[in-house]
């Protein structure tokens, strides 16, 4: 809120308003990079760098006072594994697999396509996106390609690890209507396959809403966007190495994308992410993080211990100010809890 007030003045939006909000920025450490607390009493240099890791680019709206716009870039860097390293790669062939689909809703040369993407999900809480796929085909392509009891095929059936714990489905629409035919569907052609093992099939309705179903997709990557930029989800890719540095060079080793692969395009979808193109697998990848974020881990971050102090109610004008716009902001990323009208109130009370 007061970021995008601050940019409003400006743009001369709003002339007779005065913003003085530098000296309540979080700012970083030249040095060390650390953000340094402004209150550290109610909030040290380790829960920040907590919240930076968490947030992503919404950590520069809430701590920064930096305003957002649609046109600012939601994911502006991606972490990429090596998936030709070999114990790795047996790691995840006996990891929790998944996929993760999300249905084309019409087809035809201008329908949109059905985007899957293959999870994979250690005991640790590591998450790796294997692979990607788009199908532009009617629903009984889709199930085909997931298990043909006539030749016993699909990818259900052959592919390499254990079986897939199941598949989450996003349903919306026309989808929804007839989704329980799918799902009777699948477990009917897997047993005709000869298919023993259990499969869990998640019915999952879009989790962020909007005015529109573009608004949507926006707002759901930008709550994952934090994910993707700090490591917790990985993409499969390659080593690369650059023999134009010194050996000892930290940067001569790097990993990135297999070039002209699915992955490579399904990453420079997520950097130029355009909610108004064809966005069908990056759609099926957030699906799956929000519905697991509770149970994904990030390899980077050593959260600090959780001391059983409880700190005093902060007093005066200065400390009301300051809890009731800790407790809006608590609320506006709490995906539970309705902030409508909340702006308005919050404004109400202090702009007297």
């Amino acid at each position: 809120m007061l970021g995008r007030t601050a940019q409003a003045v400006a743009d001369a939006r709003l002339t007779s308003w005065r913003v003085e909000i530098d000296r309540f920025r979080i700012k970083d450490d030249p040095d060390t990079g650390i953000a340094i607390p402004i209150w550290p009493e109610k909030c040290g240099s380790d829960y920040l760098e907590e919240r930076k890791a968490r947030m992503g680019a919404d950590y520069d709206f809430v701590y920064r006072l930096e305003a957002t716009s649609e046109r600012r870039k939601l994911v502006r860097r991606l972490a990429w594994y090596d998936s030709n390293d070999a114990a790795l790669r047996e790691k995840l062939l006996y990891s929790e697999r998944w996929l993760s689909i999300d249905p084309a809703a019409s087809t035809g040369s201008h329908g949109s396509d059905t985007g899957i993407v293959e999870v994979v999900i250690t005991s640790e809480g590591y998450v790796y996106f294997t692979d990607v796929w788009t199908l532009h085909c009617e629903i009984g392509g889709v199930l085909d390609w997931l298990v043909n009891p006539s030749d016993k095929s699909g990818r259900l059936l052959h592919h390499p690890g254990i079986p897939y714990r199941g598949i989450q489905w996003e349903v919306q629409g026309a989808v929804k209507v007839g989704f329980g035919l799918v799902a009777t569907d699948i477990q009917r052609r897997l047993e005709e396959a000869g298919y023993e093992y259990p499969l869990n099939i998640i019915q999952e309705g879009t989790r962020v809403g909007g005015k529109s179903q573009n608004r949507g997709k926006h707002v759901r990557l930008r709550e994952c966007a934090s994910f993707f930029e700090n490591g917790m989800v990985r993409l499969a890719g390659v080593q690369k190495v650059n023999r134009w540095l010194a050996e000892d060079d930290p940067r001569r080793v790097s990993y990135g994308p297999k070039e002209n692969s699915r992955m490579e395009l399904f990453g420079q979808t997520l950097l130029d992410f355009d909610p108004t193109g064809k966005t069908d697998a990056v759609d099926a990848g957030t699906q799956w993080i929000l519905h697991n974020r509770e149970r994904i881990k990030n390899p980077e971050v050593k959260l600090p211990p959780v001391e059983n102090t409880q700190q005093a109610e902060p007093e005066g004008v200065g400390g009301r100010f300051a809890k009731d716009i800790n407790d809006y902001f608590d609320k506006l990323f709490n995906p539970d809890e309705s902030t409508l009208g909340q702006e308005h109130d919050f404004i109400g009370k202090w702009a007297n």
